[in-house]
């Protein structure tokens, strides 16, 4: 199990758009790294903006929702113009409780 985070940019570096975007982007583009490694098969992203540009970053040409694991949070497979698979799920802004990560490892985690 793996869990790559960022720093949330501050409040005052929120309003800096270019910069926020410099933040989705980097962690797009580690989270890229990593699968394409062949070391993480399911990723679980926070924020919409954020898992779309990872999606476009893994070049992600389709995905299959499989389930809601929670209101608002969704499980789909992904498949890559490389024909490569693998497990995305999203929890875009104020959805699920403080126990969701616990919740989401214990079902998806390999621990």
């Amino acid at each position: 199990v793996l869990i790559l985070a960022s720093q949330y940019p501050s409040i005052a570096e929120r309003h800096n758009g270019p910069k926020v975007h410099r933040y989705r982007e980097h962690l797009a583009e580690l989270t890229h790294g990593l699968f394409a490694s062949g070391l993480v098969d399911t990723l679980f992203v926070t924020g919409g903006e954020t898992a779309r540009a990872v999606i476009d970053r893994l070049d992600c040409q389709r995905l299959e929702l499989e389930t809601e694991f929670q209101p608002g949070v969704a499980v789909a497979r992904m498949i890559h113009s490389t024909g490569g698979k693998g497990r995305l799920i999203v929890k875009p802004g104020g959805f699920g409780g403080p126990e969701l990560l616990a919740q989401i490892l214990t079902n998806y985690g390999k621990l």
